[in-house]
């Protein structure tokens, strides 16, 4: 059994999926104006590779605690809705078609990201 291994961000799409998300959940009330502007500026830090593993751990705890007893359901249909919405205009047409062809090929797909699951769980719906 073939796999083919795909990352999402910057891969099969030419952008950061979990910065592009920020507006969505901002606009859904899912996050705060102050904790939107905090987690793009860890995402600009990111991309400039200036994020310590103590900073990393430390959005992932504040992630945590914003998520937590929110509605799974609605935050996920709050996503794929955005996936299948953005993800069109961010296509990167070469990784597509690989991926396309590893598909028709009936090898295993395998998705690898570091971006918030409910994120990538819709990336697999989507691709």
């Amino acid at each position: 059994m073939t796999h083919a291994f795909f990352d999402l961000d910057e891969t099969l799409i030419t952008a950061q999926s979990q910065a592009l998300l920020l507006d969505t959940l901002y606009k859904h009330k899912f996050i705060s104006w102050k904790t939107l502007w905090r987690l793009r500026l860890f995402f600009l830090c990111y991309k400039l590779h200036l994020v310590s593993r103590s900073n990393l751990d430390a959005v992932y705890e504040m992630v945590a605690k914003i998520v937590k007893g929110l509605n799974v359901a609605e935050i996920e249909k709050v996503i794929e809705d955005f996936v299948f919405k953005m993800f069109p205009h961010l296509e990167n047409d070469v990784a597509v078609v690989e991926l396309k062809k590893h598909s028709e090929d009936h090898h295993v797909i395998v998705l690898s990201s570091s971006a918030f699951e409910p994120v990538v769980k819709a990336a697999a719906k989507y691709f």
